[in-house]
């Protein structure tokens, strides 16, 4: 058990260096690269952290809606469909 704790242990600190290594040079070769959300996905973001905080408070009245959404769009699917 211990060999294969080490073998494992030694594995991990070789994927790390590597990680490191390919890091490093990848880092010299290119530079470093940084990325800034476009507006309209923080925004988003923003949406959807206040309507799950609005389903959170209100679980009943968003099963109720989320249900009433589910069956109005397998009505029309199946209007469409027939």
């Amino acid at each position: 058990m211990k060999l294969l704790q080490s073998l494992f242990s030694f594995a991990l600190a070789a994927c790390r260096f590597a990680g490191r290594a390919i890091s490093w040079f990848l880092s010299r070769l290119f530079g470093s690269i940084t990325w800034q959300s476009p507006s309209w996905l923080t925004w988003l973001g923003g949406g959807f952290k206040q309507a799950t905080g609005y389903v959170g408070a209100r679980p009943r009245q968003s099963a109720i809606a989320g249900t009433f959404a589910v069956a109005l769009l397998a009505a029309l699917a199946g209007g469409w469909w027939y």
